[in-house]
């Protein structure tokens, strides 16, 4: 009797540090998914706010490179702060469904400074969130010009300056609330803009 008794208190003993072990697992799992998450939404910041304004294009054909729409965004930036070689790069931001699963995936080419039209090399792509359910950007400006400020599910093709805000609203799996993030772009002025563009 004290031999079963024994087994018994060893085998609940065993169980308990199983459960135990996957609980903290489980935690642990959280936890990188939640930092990952948080080093995303800090790059996605200092990315957005390096945005400039390029144009291409000439005469009545010219247009400014930013496509802001409700689910996915192409800017063009530097690709680090502080970068001194003058190089700007095209980045697109987009979900991509796989199977039953959508992930939040960056894209990001070098421009080339000579052409006329938008030209890149080719493009490199990462992995920035996983388990994506719902995506929404939105950008806050006149639009065009003449216009009052108010918020926009997609920027105008034709805007021909770039928002003043971009707000993007993300709704990850294992979160409990959707993560917001709005951003100030730099501030131009609309003839600097296409004189620097090109």
């Amino acid at each position: 009797m004290a031999v079963t008794v024994l087994g018994a208190v060893i085998l609940l003993a065993l169980n308990g540090l199983r459960f135990g072990s996957r609980s903290w697992e489980l935690q642990q799992t959280r936890a990188e998914h939640a930092a990952g998450i948080r080093v995303a939404r800090d790059y996605l910041r200092r990315q957005l706010a390096q945005v400039v304004p390029h144009f291409v294009g000439r005469g009545a054909g010219e247009r400014l490179v930013f496509d802001g729409e409700e689910r996915s965004l192409r800017f063009v930036a530097a690709m680090s702060r502080g970068q001194r070689d003058g190089a700007l790069y095209l980045f697109s931001l987009a979900p991509e469904t796989t199977d039953t699963r959508t992930r939040l995936v960056l894209e990001y080419a070098l421009l080339d400074p000579t052409a006329d039209q938008l030209r890149t090399l080719p493009a490199e792509r990462v992995v920035l969130m996983e388990d994506l359910q719902a995506l929404q950007f939105a950008y806050f400006g006149p639009g065009k010009s003449g216009q009052r400020r108010r918020w926009h599910d997609a920027w105008p093709v034709d805007a021909g300056q770039l928002p003043r805000l971009v707000r993007l609203r993300l709704e990850v799996a294992d979160q409990q609330a959707p993560l917001e993030l709005s951003v100030a772009l730099p501030l131009y002025d609309a003839g600097l803009e296409r004189r620097g563009g090109g």
